[in-house]
């Protein structure tokens, strides 16, 4: 096995170890690997309705655990529609290239903080968590920002 494929192995360990502590169970031998920029700025238009978390909660579980692909545009659309919004106004963020520019600011802002990989959580614009953390830490981060 090559360093790349081990350090992946490890990932996936802790990922999962992190994932259990809350009581999920994430397939990797289904996970399909994806450019999921259509599915974030489908994230912007939820966020119009107020169902971005329900929406990225869908999408997670179903990658993480139905090893649905975060590219298909047909099963996207599925999930948009599945919390009430119309499939034609999804299928028209995709066709107008709605959303672009605040995608892309928000990857140039990630980089202005350095954001060099995924997961990272950003708290207060001031602390940051890269990767998949135990609660313990979430905890902590989140008590040093109410501190200050």
């Amino acid at each position: 096995m090559g360093g790349h494929d081990k350090k992946l192995r490890e990932f996936e360990g802790e990922l999962q170890r992190h994932a259990n502590e809350v009581g999920l169970h994430f397939d990797f031998t289904k996970m399909i690997p994806a450019n999921t920029q259509h599915a974030h700025r489908l994230a912007k238009l939820m966020a119009h309705y107020n169902l971005e978390y329900q929406f990225t909660e869908a999408l997670m579980a179903g990658h993480f655990i139905e090893g649905q692909d975060l590219a298909d545009d047909h099963y996207l659309y599925d999930v948009v529609e599945s919390l009430g919004v119309a499939r034609h106004e999804a299928m028209s963020v995709r066709e107008k290239s709605v959303y672009s520019e605040q995608l892309e600011q928000d990857c140039y802002d990630a980089q202005q903080i350095g954001v060099e990989s995924a997961p990272f959580f950003v708290f207060d614009n001031r602390f940051g968590i890269i990767g998949a953390e135990s609660i313990a830490v979430f905890e902590r981060t989140i008590q040093q920002v109410l501190q200050t």
